[in-house]
């Protein structure tokens, strides 16, 4: 797994990536008689593509943070357990 700053390098370059692709495709739809409402579908499409990019980038953030030390995570959980059964 990779660590947390390559989570981080490889989410900006996603971003990077999906911006770009963007920009193409509002460069493409020039002079088309729509052009409004395909700039509007696009930027409503990129913004949820980078959502997803988003959720995905938290997840895989926590879990190398996890694989990273994954002996505090293990205490730190074993003792919440522990303390929510004698509770």
């Amino acid at each position: 797994m990779p660590t947390p700053s390559e989570v981080v390098s490889v989410f900006q370059k996603q971003v990077a990536s999906s911006l770009d692709l963007h920009d193409e495709l509002i460069l493409a739809i020039k002079g088309h008689k729509n052009i409004k409402s395909l700039e509007s579908m696009l930027a409503e499409q990129c913004v949820l593509g980078i959502a997803v990019l988003w959720e995905a980038f938290i997840h895989d953030l926590i879990v190398s943070y996890i694989e990273q030390s994954s002996d505090e995570c293990i205490r730190f959980h074993k003792g919440r357990v522990t303390q929510a059964i004698e509770a």
